[in-house]
């Protein structure tokens, strides 16, 4: 079965709530459904100028998994630094950072020994902190002034620490997954990491070769099983980014009961009305990003069942846009919720070659049974034919927040793209009603829209379910570039004071 043949799709576009219709008419106003409250923001740490690395990464690559988790009234972020004096592509290291009484932050330690070219997500689970590792195995090569360095990458060596929470200055404990047949991995990992924060539970998907990628389980005994999920089909080798398969790239990883879930979006050159003989017409270089597929892969039980066939979510094959994962949620009765982001064909190939293609962002929400769509919604919509306010940044956003009892919103960002609705791009909050229902969209009342990708301390990474969402995101202090904390609360209408 295709996956999407037993969707049931419906969901009407909000965007009239916030006071433009799909056609840009006034929309009468409402009472909001709910009130966003900014309880805190702070500073977390300085984070480098893009240039001091230049690696190709940043502290918020890792869009699929969380670098920052809750344990109780503390919060752990993961950073991003620097490596002084040292060439890209492996000079960077991971720097641990916790909250403090006084709403400030401290570090508590960062790597001296080991260099890594990405960020590093964070889990908890059981009490258990862990910190997924990528450290090089290629010797450090050494900046001079004057000397131009060509970057080199190399083999890397996949590892967590564990640290502990109640002292998270001592030196973490550190595990390396038991392999099979001595995969090769890179400074590239393209890896999602999840943790089972009931049980205790860790896993990692990294990507090795080119064919497929690699999982290594660590269960609460600290035992490991590790395997590999092969990549779904790609199109004409002759045409295709990666030969015969197509890679899963910025991941969510869903880990839970020894369930086991991987969500990504895949890159084709190739699409429908694409003729494979016109090569000025397909490839990364001139046209962007080629996300055309979200594909999920999942298990029962990670110890005792392969990953399914890949499913196809939803893809972009007919108009050439792009695809892009946001967030997931498993819900108690084992359905998966999601939310993922389409934008469209580049506009020049658009002009040049399909000029009847209309260029429209929208929004999704969706629900995984047993691995197949069986729902999925249009939540927003806006462009060419939807309206002039629409989501915005695709990869690793939107985010979904859960309170304790269920109640699920979706948190994301719109632009307008007229004088009359700029002044109403920000970050909003929508509320996921029965039905596929949505309720009207709520502005989050900061200074400045949160910068996306943004991590949220999430059930993925084992974080309890709370009132408030905790946020971590890029911002800028003083002109320089700094990682901010934020905290928000989501409040009914019902539980309000008069």
């Amino acid at each position: 079965m295709n996956g999407l043949s037993r969707v049931k799709s419906g969901g009407a576009a909000a965007l009239a709530a916030v006071g433009l219709a799909a056609g840009g008419a006034a929309a009468a106003p409402s009472p909001a459904p709910f009130e966003v409250q900014v309880e805190a923001q702070s500073v977390v740490c300085a984070v480098p100028e893009y240039t001091l690395t230049n690696n190709g990464s940043g502290m918020f690559w890792g869009s699929g998994s969380s670098q920052i988790v809750r344990l109780g009234e503390r919060l752990f972020v993961s950073a991003f630094e620097a490596v002084p004096g040292v060439a890209p592509l492996n000079n960077a290291r991971w720097a641990l950072y916790e909250s403090t009484a006084d709403g400030g932050w401290r570090l508590c330690q960062r790597d001296e020994v080991e260099r890594t070219r990405e960020p590093c997500p964070l889990g908890i689970g059981a009490g258990r902190l862990v910190l997924s590792v990528n450290p090089t195995l290629v010797p450090p090569v050494l900046l001079t002034p004057g000397v131009e360095v060509k970057p080199s990458g190399g083999p890397a060596r996949p590892a967590f620490l564990e640290f502990d929470p109640a002292r998270p200055e001592l030196p973490p404990r550190p595990m390396v997954p038991v392999w099979a047949d001595a995969p090769p991995f890179t400074d590239h990992s393209y890896r999602a990491f999840a943790a089972d924060g009931a049980n205790g539970e860790f896993i990692l998907f990294q990507q090795s070769a080119g064919t497929h990628t690699c999982w290594a389980f660590l269960d609460r005994d600290r035992q490991w099983r590790t395997g590999r999920v092969l990549w779904p089909a790609a199109e004409d080798p002759r045409y295709s980014v990666q030969g015969a398969r197509s890679p899963v790239n910025y991941a969510n990883a869903i880990l839970s009961g020894r369930r086991a879930w991987m969500i990504g979006q895949s890159p084709y050159n190739i699409w429908n009305r694409i003729d494979p003989a016109q090569a000025e017409t397909w490839g990364r270089n001139r046209w962007g990003w080629r996300m055309r597929k979200l594909h999920c892969a999942w298990t029962p039980d990670i110890t005792t069942t392969p990953f399914s066939e890949w499913v196809v979510i939803d893809d972009t094959m007919d108009d050439g846009g792009t695809i892009g994962m946001g967030d997931s949620w498993l819900a108690p009765d084992g359905r998966v919720h999601l939310v993922w982001q389409k934008e469209p064909i580049h506009p020049r190939l658009r002009d040049e070659h399909f000029p009847d293609i209309r260029r429209d962002w929208r929004m999704f929400y969706g629900i995984l049974a047993d691995g197949v769509l069986v729902e999925k919604h249009q939540v927003l919509a806006g462009g060419e034919t939807c309206g002039p306010l629409r989501p915005t940044g695709y990869i690793g956003h939107p985010r979904l927040h859960v309170t304790p009892d269920h109640a699920l919103y979706i948190l994301c960002n719109l632009v307008g793209t007229t004088p009359e609705t700029r002044d109403q791009s920000g970050t909003w909050a929508l509320r996921v009603e029965p039905g596929g229902r949505f309720s009207e969209p709520v502005r989050v009342p900061l200074a400045a829209p949160l910068a996306v990708p943004f991590f949220t301390a999430s059930p993925r990474a084992g974080c309890a379910l709370a009132e408030a969402v905790d946020i971590l995101s890029a911002g800028n202090r003083d002109g320089q570039p700094v990682a901010l904390y934020t905290r928000l609360r989501f409040v009914p209408a019902t539980r309000r004071l008069p």
